[in-house]
């Protein structure tokens, strides 16, 4: 069985985890700040460019582009908080689906029927699907699940 620890000890595994935790170095706290701003930028511009019908006009071509890069730089930014996370012991506990199916069979398919039934506000409707999402992603990135080590 088990041996009882004595008080010292257990003072000393105490001071030990203390120590490792005061010298563990510090996430990143810029990252899913980055990571939201981007999203929700590059939801809203690509809704933005969607409500174009003239695949020349310049907004259109801003919201294309702009929406592509803010999503490529969110993407970037995202695997490398991954990779910071895992290389300082965190492991990523696993996305719940009904939270991919609630952004995936609610929020996306949202904003258009809402743009048709009222055109006027498309573009108020784009931001505002820009800033649920990029504070989801903020939220989530900020206070990230973790599972513990399996031995």
């Amino acid at each position: 069985m088990h041996d009882m620890h004595t008080p010292e000890q257990a003072l000393e595994i105490a001071a030990a985890a203390t120590r490792q935790a005061r010298d563990a170095a510090e996430l990143p706290t810029w990252g899913p700040v980055a990571a939201g701003l981007l999203a929700g930028l590059g939801v809203a511009l690509f809704g933005v460019a969607e409500a174009q019908i003239d695949f020349t006009s310049a907004l259109n071509l801003i919201g294309l582009i702009g929406g592509t890069l803010s999503l490529a730089a969110f993407f970037a930014v995202s695997r490398w908080l991954a990779r910071v996370r895992r290389e300082r012991g965190l492991v990523p506990a696993p996305v719940s689906m009904w939270k991919v199916i609630l952004v995936v069979v609610v929020l996306a398919p949202m904003v258009p029927m809402l743009g048709l039934a009222f055109p006027a506000l498309y573009g108020w409707l784009c931001g505002l699907a820009g800033v649920i999402a990029g504070g989801w992603i903020w939220m989530t990135q900020a206070r990230p699940r973790t599972m513990p080590w399996i031995n």
